[in-house]
């Protein structure tokens, strides 16, 4: 490590010094190594500064508990240390926001506003947009880094007034991209190829696990159906072909490594089956999705399905292609009773929570204690900052593994039961 003089200032929540002198400091591969003239050395991680502030010679840190650590006097050091700074605490956050996707493709300056879904307003007049194989990540200069995944575009229009590209996304919320100067027409026309891709990957990979004498057409609108791995309701399923339901219940139960086998493994499809019958067929859904590999190795499919039971209030997931395979119980909403379309938004949030673990779902299940363990270090600041990972984990109502069918079909009884009273 290269170590560089500086001064330092640590203050408390209320701006109160606690600490400050000279010190040396170095970059090292996860935070800022600080060794001050007088007292202990420190560390600081980059993925626990919310914010760094560049004000006239002197860069200040806000860390996530409140506190801020002010370094100054470098000399001609300073804007590189600033430069040096902001690119390894952005890579790192990327990275434990679960936001660092494969196959980068290119980086653009923007100016975009993020409207939520419940009217919250987030802006910026100059932030970075990276676009990768499968996902676009915002780096505004102040506020949180969040990414928006490719599958989970609904429209994208273009205004030609404002010369802004509006993207609307699944859970109703919209990102407006703007200011790109002369690059607009190229991030347009990328992101286009990119979700072109998307579907072109998906049908690949649909046309390597579904019987052979499944017409083309037919694949390819499923394709786009199931987009990147979306949970997709039975009906519209069937809308594509009445017979398509059927089949995928024959491709998507299968034992990892048999993806490709003809028959489905009898006792994952019965369970489906069960599952099913307890809750109606019109609350089911299937989701197909590659894993998330570099472009040069081979797609692997990751199987799964959801069955809501709204009158229970609550919705079973399960993949059904993995080891160790167990059914997981998330409650719908805090009140019972939940209406037909907070069920449809539940669904997506579950699904989108999921894909942002990659349906690790040892995140979920963990108590608080052991998510504070080393084992579970990469997910903690996407859980400090990722309001609908937290709430995955609350809304968690227990699990049901695959011991036998009769002490499974027991399990799932009890959490109906219990969720029901």
């Amino acid at each position: 490590m290269e170590y560089h003089n500086a001064k330092y200032k640590n203050l408390g929540k209320d701006d109160n010094v606690l600490k400050e002198g000279d010190c040396q400091i170095a970059f090292a591969k996860d935070g800022l190594f600080v060794v001050p003239k007088e007292g202990k050395e420190f560390y600081l991680y980059y993925s626990d500064i919310d914010r760094i502030n560049n004000l006239d010679n002197e860069v200040n840190l806000s860390i996530y508990d409140g506190t801020r650590y002010a370094f100054y006097y470098f000399g001609a050091y300073y804007d590189q240390f600033v430069h040096n700074l902001t690119s390894k605490r952005n890579y790192q956050m990327q990275k434990n926001l679960l936001m660092l996707d494969v196959d980068y493709q290119k980086e653009f300056q923007a100016a975009f506003e993020f409207i939520d879904s419940e009217g919250k307003i987030i802006k910026d007049d100059k932030a970075k947009v990276i676009l990768y194989r499968n996902s676009l990540v915002v780096i505004p200069q102040k506020e949180d880094f969040f990414n928006v995944n490719y599958c989970d575009i609904e429209k994208m229009e273009f205004e030609p007034a404002t010369f802004s590209l509006n993207i609307s996304l699944d859970l109703k919320e919209r990102l407006i991209l703007r200011m790109m100067g002369g690059r607009f027409e190229e991030f347009k026309a990328d992101i286009e190829r990119l979700i072109k891709e998307m579907y072109q990957r998906n049908t690949k990979m649909l046309k390597e696990y579904l019987p052979k004498e499944i017409e083309e057409w037919i694949v390819i609108q499923l394709a786009r159906a199931l987009k990147q791995g979306k949970a997709t309701r039975k009906s519209d399923i069937e809308a594509i072909s009445p017979n398509l339901w059927k089949v995928l219940q024959s491709t998507i139960f299968k034992r990892p490594g048999e993806e490709k086998s003809e028959e489905p493994d009898k006792e994952r499809k019965a369970a489906f089956n069960y599952l099913s019958s307890l809750a109606g067929p019109e609350n089911t859904y299937i989701g197909i999705r590659e894993s998330f590999t570099s472009s040069d190795e081979e797609l692997k499919p990751i199987f799964w399905f959801l069955v809501a039971f709204p009158k229970k209030n609550v919705i079973a997931s399960e993949v059904t292609n993995e080891e160790g395979h167990a059914t997981y119980f998330f409650k719908i909403k805090k009140e019972k009773s939940p209406l037909p379309e907070e069920v449809e938004r539940r669904v997506k949030e579950i699904n989108r929570s999921m894909q942002t673990l990659n349906f690790r779902k040892d995140v979920i299940r963990a108590s608080d204690e052991e998510i504070q363990s080393e084992k579970f270090a990469r997910y903690r600041v996407a859980l400090r900052k990722l309001p609908y990972l937290n709430r995955i984990r609350k809304d968690f109502v227990g699990r049901v593994v695959h011991i036998s069918e009769e002490s499974w079909k027991k399990g799932v009884r009890d959490i109906l039961e219990k969720i029901g009273d």
